[in-house]
């Protein structure tokens, strides 16, 4: 009757936490095989017997269903590689689970309610009564997706949805035993859980959840992990897992990278430890989309991207199985078994009847452990580890003629308190660069920098003051100021001034007919110089200069423009002294529609008359002039812009030839005639 009595307990404490069909299903086998009898004595029969109870089924994925507005979403069923929620829930529905563990992302794009009504629900929704959820990054976001307002801060959206399976919305923690197992979700959305350290809410909770629950065998699932080869990794929880060694934990399940791997027994640091250590598993394949294995992170041991599906683990009293169970069609598995860190050294020995393929019940000896465990060492302290800067990268291409650029600030973890005066720029050349804008979060900014005016080099550094902290509050490189910061950035080389020669061939004078005609009578292109006044008999000379102005960006904004020509000699007087001021007219494109030097540029309209003046006023030989900004619009950007040189009067009516002489295109290089534009793109 002491057997009776056991095997009675032993139904009604499995009862609590089975299905009811399972039991019935073993009180009619028990029937059936005569265990229950009318008579007193087939119980004598059998004398310490204990009744068998299959061992609990869970399974995990994260990174789940894509956001109903997605062009991939298909009324909930996919595409051929995206949006594969459907199908990875298929693996689920009648699938004989104990619970089902959603490890974070669970919907995308920021897993509003509405988002989760419309998408999750249809798929993974359909085993929601035994689903226990975790949350994760993309629950918290309030833009970006459907439903993704301000109405969804704090999570609400998967709150709502989940319900009391998710904890309370303020933590986001809990734990439960499944079996002889004890399960702990946490969050790993440090900054929304009040931290991820030892001593925060967070960290306080799971030192007494874990000694309240002694359990032989124990299992933690967050959304992200502290390892992984798929490039998003992240140490914040990295107190979580001290925690969980130093309390003998047996399996830490993740997501968030897009990919399947599994990992050999680590410590908290990484280092592979086949006594103690916790295997961690990366399960983001729960049908989203994939991201793709990066490099190969240290004990990793399987390692995949392309396929879709679910990890199932079988929690035996003592150890775990573990089996990849792919999506319809697919073929990539991953499988094992590995036992529980507790000692079996104060094990006892029960008989546990087995069914035979005759139906009747031939006792099987089997081992039942206390929940004795090998004794907890003195926990190792955490080390403290700062964040830094990794890495400042351009973000746009080089050399840059933009009138802002953008930096990209890599941290090795999630910073916050990050603002434009953590930074500096360091340059040479240009002058009022500034910090416009800093915009991210997490362990990645964006910096803007104007890149102010004329040609150099713009650096970003990171000034470290300690106001940069990570959600430990650990400041940038430590204690105190300036040893966070980074000055090893790349450097973007700033080139926003061009300097165009007038164009050899186009440039050329042209000489009037007949004094005051009006009306070009000869010409000269390939002279190396360009005359401005008359000859012996009154005939002004007037000069075109040529400039292939489509070199320049077709966005270029001008903000400066200025045209230059070097003094070659004169002939007789000095026009300035008696034909007035020399001045410019220009032409949005060719004289005349046509850059060839003609004579009818001598007088043919121009887009804008005496557009400058120039006096006579040499600095080093050059004379000089720049645009007034209203008349930048006679840059001509697709093509050609000609300038036509002329004095102000046409002679001096004394019959001497007296004539300036400047350079042309035709001229060496360094004395040909220059239009300088500065300009940005916008």
């Amino acid at each position: 009757m002491r057997s009776l009595s056991r095997s009675i307990v032993r139904i009604f404490l499995n009862f609590l936490n089975r299905p009811f069909k399972y039991y019935i299903s073993i009180l009619l086998l028990l029937i059936g095989s005569g265990w229950l009898s009318s008579s007193p004595g087939s119980w004598g029969n059998n004398p310490g017997m204990a009744l068998a109870a299959s061992d609990p089924v869970i399974a995990a994925a994260g990174d789940i269903a894509c956001d109903p507005s997605s062009s991939s979403f298909n009324n909930g069923n996919g595409t051929a590689g995206l949006c594969r929620q459907k199908n990875t829930s298929d693996l689920l529905v009648n699938g004989g689970f104990d619970a089902i563990l959603a490890l974070g992302d669970n919907q995308y794009y920021c897993g509003s309610y509405q988002a989760f009504l419309k998408s999750y629900d249809l798929s993974w929704g359909r085993v929601k009564s035994i689903t226990r959820p975790v949350v994760g990054n993309h629950e918290y976001l309030t833009s970006g997706g459907t439903g993704c307002t301000s109405e969804n801060v704090g999570a609400s959206g998967y709150f709502q949805y989940f319900g009391t399976a998710a904890g309370n919305p303020s933590q986001g923690y809990y734990s439960y035993d499944i079996g002889g197992w004890h399960l702990i979700a946490l969050n790993s959305n440090c900054g929304n859980a009040g931290g991820c350290g030892s001593s925060s809410p967070q960290g306080q909770w799971l030192k007494a959840d874990l000694a309240a629950h002694p359990n032989f065998c124990t299992l933690a699932y967050w959304h992200i992990p502290r390892f992984s080869s798929g490039g998003r990794a992240s140490s914040s929880t990295q107190s979580l897992w001290q925690t969980l060694y130093d309390n003998d934990a047996e399996v830490i399940l993740t997501g968030h990278d897009h990919i399947y791997e599994r990992f050999a027994p680590q410590a908290p640091g990484g280092t592979l430890d086949n006594v103690r250590g916790i295997r961690q598993f990366v399960i983001g394949s729960g049908g989203a989309n994939h991201t793709s294995v990066g490099v190969i992170a240290a004990n990793s041991q399987v390692h995949n991207d392309n396929t879709y599906g679910i990890l199932k683990l079988t929690l035996h009293p003592t150890s775990y199985d573990w089996q990849f169970i792919p999506e319809a069609g697919h073929t990539f598995t991953d499988s094992g078994t590995t036992n529980c860190h507790g000692s079996t050294s104060n094990a006892t020995t029960t008989v546990t009847p087995t069914a035979t393929s005759t139906g009747t019940v031939t006792p099987t000896s089997a081992t039942t452990p206390t929940r004795t465990r090998i004794p907890t060492r003195t926990p190792t302290p955490t080390p403290v580890i700062f964040p830094v800067v990794k890495s400042i990268v351009r973000a746009n291409s080089n050399p840059t003629d933009f009138a802002s650029v953008g930096f990209t600030v890599g941290f090795s973890e999630s910073v916050t308190g990050v603002g434009s005066s953590d930074f500096a720029l360091t340059t040479t050349g240009v002058t009022g660069a500034f910090i416009a804008d800093v915009s991210g979060l997490g362990a990645t900014r964006t910096v803007t920098v104007n890149t102010g005016s004329g040609n150099g080099t713009i650096r970003l550094d990171m000034r470290d003051n300690d106001s940069i902290k990570d959600v430990e509050h650990n400041p940038l490189g430590g204690l105190g100021s300036s040893n966070g910061s980074f000055t090893s950035g790349e450097t973007y080389a700033v080139n926003k001034t061009k300097t165009i020669l007038s164009t050899g061939g186009y440039d050329g004078w042209v000489l009037e007919s007949t004094e005051s005609s009006n009306t070009g009578g000869s010409l000269n292109k390939i002279a190396a110089t360009l005359r401005l006044g008359d000859n012996a008999v009154n005939k002004q000379y007037v000069s075109i200069l040529s400039f292939k102005t489509s070199s320049l960006p077709d966005n270029a904004a001008i903000s400066s423009v200025t045209l230059r020509f070097k003094y070659a000699a004169k002939t007789g007087v000095l026009p300035f002294n008696t034909h007035g001021n020399l001045l410019a007219d220009v032409r949005n494109g060719a004289f005349n529609d046509n850059p060839a030097l003609q004579l009818a540029d001598f007088k043919i309209v121009a887009g804008k008359s005496e557009v400058l003046i120039f006096p006579n006023n040499l600095v080093n030989n050059w004379y000089s002039q720049s645009f007034d900004p209203a008349d930048f619009q006679y840059i001509n950007l697709s093509g050609v812009t000609q300038f036509r040189l002329r004095f102000a009067k046409d002679d001096n009516d004394d019959f001497g030839a007296d004539f300036l002489k400047i350079y042309s295109g035709n001229a060496a290089v360094a004395v040909k005639p220059q239009l300088i534009i500065e300009y940005y793109v916008p």
